[in-house]
């Protein structure tokens, strides 16, 4: 199961070369990885003062461009799940066509210590309602 959110694009986001800038399928990635935080409960741990999950990396493969104005949606679901860290994958669409995909992988930490700590049981079991194989 994937979440998946839409976006209005501004003509402020084209950048000079007449294409939405590069940057901004970055900002649209992370918009809908944070809903899927929601979904899977990071920020209850964050909250609670125990947990805080952090980009250990992120990348995106342009597919074709996009000018403004125009909507495009994004998914965004969870591609690997390990010990302390998980990979998001992402598909952005404008009308049927995929104009981008990317990934990230989000690595769970203690607040305390700093570092990489287990994924707990009922976040795992979340993360794999979100699980998309292949």
């Amino acid at each position: 199961m994937s979440t998946e959110i839409s976006f209005h694009v501004h003509w402020n986001e084209n950048d000079a070369f007449g294409h939405v800038n590069n940057v901004r399928y970055f900002v649209w990635f992370e918009s809908c990885r944070l809903e899927l935080f929601k979904d899977i409960g990071v920020w209850q741990g964050e909250e609670e003062g125990v947990l805080r999950p952090l980009i250990a990396a992120t990348q995106c493969q342009y597919k074709r461009p996009v000018i403004a104005p125009t909507q495009v949606r994004v998914q965004a679901f969870v591609t690997r799940i390990g010990n302390s860290s998980f990979t998001l994958g992402y598909r952005a669409y404008e009308g049927d066509a995929v104009v981008a995909t990317g990934d990230s992988v989000v690595v769970i930490t203690s607040k305390a210590t700093e570092r990489p700590t287990p994924i707990p049981p009922e976040m795992r079991q979340a993360l794999q309602r979100h699980l998309e194989e292949g």
